[in-house]
C-alpha cells in the first residue's frame, strides 16, 4: 500500500467513519473532476449496499443516509479489520524539513537529559536589535537544573540549536 493511499484511508476511516459520498470523493473543479480510485479495503457501493454492510459502517451509512437522503453511492471500508490493521502497521508520517548542520541536536539532548535526570531541558528565548549588522539577531537560553547555556542565530531555530549544541558539548562533548 502506498503512502498516498494509506493517507485516503485514514481520512475515511477517521473523519468520515468508513463511509464518503462519491460525490465528496472527487478532485478537480468545474467541468474538470474526476471520481478518485478508492484505497484497499473500499469500494465505490450504492447507498442500499453500504446500509446492509455489518458493523459500524453499515452504522455509519445508515446515519448518513437519515441525514442526506439523495446520497446514492458512496465509497465505504468493506473489510475494517485488514484496514484498521494497515493504519496500525503504517510507518509514521515524515516531516520534510530543510537540512540544517544541528537539526537533530535538540532531539539527542532532550533524550540524553531524560534518560539521565528524569527532566526536560527548557528553553528561552529573548530577540534584540544588533546595530552593527542591522538585523534582528535571537537569543535562546537552554536551561537543565541549575546550568543554563546561551546559543545565538537569526532566527528562533538556529538559535535553539546552538543553544543545544553549547549544552551537548558542556555535558557530553
Amino acid at each position: 500500500m502506498t503512502r498516498h493511499q494509506l493517507e485516503m484511508l485514514i481520512d475515511i476511516h477517521n473523519r468520515h467513519d468508513g463511509v464518503v459520498p462519491s460525490g465528496e470523493w472527487t478532485t478537480g473543479t468545474g467541468k474538470r473532476t474526476a471520481r478518485r480510485t478508492p484505497p484497499p479495503h473500499c469500494e465505490l457501493l450504492d447507498m442500499l449496499e453500504a446500509v446492509r454492510l455489518p458493523g459500524a459502517v453499515g452504522r455509519a451509512a445508515r446515519r448518513l443516509r437519515n441525514a442526506r437522503p439523495r446520497v446514492q453511492r458512496v465509497v465505504a471500508i468493506t473489510n475494517l479489520r485488514a484496514a484498521r490493521r494497515a493504519i496500525r502497521s503504517a510507518p509514521p508520517k515524515r516531516v520534510a524539513v530543510k537540512w540544517e548542520p544541528y537539526r537533530d541536536i535538540r532531539e539527542r539532548l532532550t533524550v540524553a537529559v531524560q534518560s539521565r535526570w528524569k527532566i526536560n531541558p527548557r528553553y528561552s528565548l529573548t530577540y534584540y536589535w544588533d546595530k552593527r549588522t542591522r538585523s534582528q539577531v535571537a537569543v535562546a537560553t537552554v536551561t537543565i537544573g541549575d546550568q543554563s547555556w546561551e546559543g545565538r542565530g537569526l532566527g528562533k531555530r538556529t538559535a535553539k540549536q546552538a543553544a543545544a549544541q553549547a549544552a551537548w558539548d558542556a555535558l557530553v562533548g
